[in-house]
C-alpha cells in the first residue's frame, strides 16, 4: 500500500524534511492563538495591528499544513489490514486519553487564573469534551477522520491514484457543501480536516508519481504563488472575511502550499527538533501564551511586540519542559501525551539518525 520509494526517508523512520515542517507548523500555529483569531481573544489586537496582518498572512496555512503532515506521516505507517481494532484502540490512547486530561487542567487553569480571556463555570466544564473549544476541537475531529480513514483502507478504497484522487476530491465538495454542521465533537470540522488529512496521505503514499512530475510542481507551484497574492489583494481590500472567499482560498491556498513546502525539503535540525514536540506544545500551549500575557500585564509591561515575542517564546518552551520532566515518570507520558510504555534502547555512539539515506 506505501510507496517506498522516496529518497527522503530517515533511518529509524524519520523524515527529516517533514519533521522541519511540523516545527514550522506549530510555531504558525501557537503564534496565531498568540495574536488571536479577532479582538475578543489573544492579544486582542485591533484590525490595524501589523500583527493582525500577520495573523493572516498564515491562515491558509496553518492548520492545513499541520493536518497535511499528519497524513503524511500515517502514510509512512499505515494500517495493517486485520488489526483495525488495534489501530483504533491506539488512536484513542494517543489522542483521547491525552485530550482528557489537556482540557481539564486547561479549563481549571482558565477557573482559577485572573486575566484569562475567556474562562467556563464548573457546570460548563463538560462542554471542551463534546464540543469544539480552543485548539482541543483539532484532536476531536481527528479521531473522527481516523475512523474513517480506517473503514477507507479496510476496504482498500486507495490503493491506487485514481482512486485516492477521487475521494480526495469528493473531501473537497464535501467541505465546500457546507452539509455537516453539527458541532458534537467536531463532526463539523472533519470535512476540513479530512481534505487535508487526504492530500498528505496522498502526497507520500503516491510521492514519485506526483513529485517527479515537473508539470504538476510547475503548476501547483504557479498556482500558490498567484492565490497567495491573491489573498494579499483581498486583505487590503477589505474583503478577507467574506465565507466564500475564506473557503476558497482554504482550499487553493491549503493545498497547492502544502505542496509547495514539502517539494522545498527543509533541512534544519532546530526545526526538525521543535517539531518532535509539536503534538506535546499542541495540547499544553496555552499554559505559557496566556501565563506570559497575564505575567506581563501584572508588571506593566504595554509592548504589543514584547507580549507577543514573550508569549510566543513561552507557548513553545514550557510544554517541551513539561514534557521532559514527565519523562522520568513513563506512566505520565503515557497519560498525557499518549505516548506508549517501552523500554528505553541505547543508541550507538555515532547516531546517524538524522542522516538521508535512499530507500531500495
Amino acid at each position: 500500500m506505501v510507496n517506498n520509494s522516496s529518497k527522503y526517508l530517515l533511518i529509524q523512520g524519520r523524515d527529516k524534511g517533514i519533521e522541519c515542517l511540523r516545527g514550522i507548523a506549530i510555531i504558525f500555529m501557537v503564534a496565531g492563538h498568540v495574536i488571536g483569531s479577532d479582538q475578543t481573544n489573544g492579544l486582542k489586537v485591533d484590525d490595524g495591528s501589523w500583527l493582525r496582518y500577520f495573523y493572516y498572512l498564515f491562515e491558509y496555512l496553518r492548520m492545513p499544513l499541520f493536518t497535511v503532515i499528519s497524513g503524511f506521516v500515517y502514510a509512512m505507517k499505515p494500517l495493517s489490514l486485520g488489526r483495525e481494532r488495534t489501530f483504533l484502540e491506539r488512536k484513542v490512547a494517543r489522542l483521547l486519553v491525552p485530550f482528557f486530561f489537556a482540557a481539564t487542567f486547561f479549563c481549571v487553569f482558565q477557573a482559577i487564573t485572573p486575566g484569562t480571556n475567556a474562562h467556563l463555570s464548573i457546570d460548563e466544564f463538560w462542554k471542551p469534551f463534546v464540543l469544539p473549544y480552543g485548539q482541543f476541537w483539532f484532536v476531536q475531529g481527528m479521531f473522527i477522520v481516523f475512523i474513517i480513514i480506517t473503514y477507507i483502507e479496510h476496504n482498500a478504497m486507495m490503493n491506487s491514484i485514481v482512486s485516492w484522487l477521487v475521494i480526495f476530491l469528493f473531501s473537497i465538495v464535501l467541505f465546500l457543501s457546507d452539509i455537516i454542521s453539527l458541532p458534537f465533537f467536531s463532526l463539523d470540522r472533519v470535512p476540513f480536516l479530512l481534505v487535508f488529512f487526504l492530500l498528505g496521505l496522498g502526497l507520500r503514499r503516491f510521492y514519485d508519481q506526483l513529485f517527479y512530475n515537473k508539470e504538476f510542481l510547475f503548476g501547483v507551484s504557479a498556482i500558490f504563488f498567484l492565490s497567495f497574492i491573491f489573498q494579499q489583494y483581498i486583505y487590503f481590500e477589505g474583503n478577507w472575511d467574506d465565507a466564500l472567499i475564506v473557503k476558497t482560498l482554504t482550499v487553493i491556498v491549503g493545498i497547492s502550499g502544502a505542496i509547495t513546502l514539502i517539494r522545498m525539503r527543509f533541512n534544519n535540525k532546530s526545526l526538525a527538533w521543535l517539531g518532535g514536540y509539536s503534538y506535546e506544545i499542541f495540547l499544553y500551549h496555552p499554559f505559557g501564551t496566556a501565563g506570559g500575557r497575564i505575567s506581563l500585564k501584572l508588571l506593566g509591561v504595554e509592548s504589543i511586540n514584547i507580549y507577543f515575542v514573550t508569549s510566543l517564546f513561552l507557548g513553545l518552551s514550557l510544554p517541551i519542559v513539561f514534557r521532559l520532566l514527565c519523562n522520568r515518570i513513563p506512566f505520565l507520558t503515557k497519560l498525557l501525551f499518549g505516548e506508549r510504555l517501552k523500554k528505553k534502547k541505547s543508541l550507538p555512539k555515532n547516531d546517524a539518525s538524522w542522516q538521508t539515506v535512499p530507500v531500495q
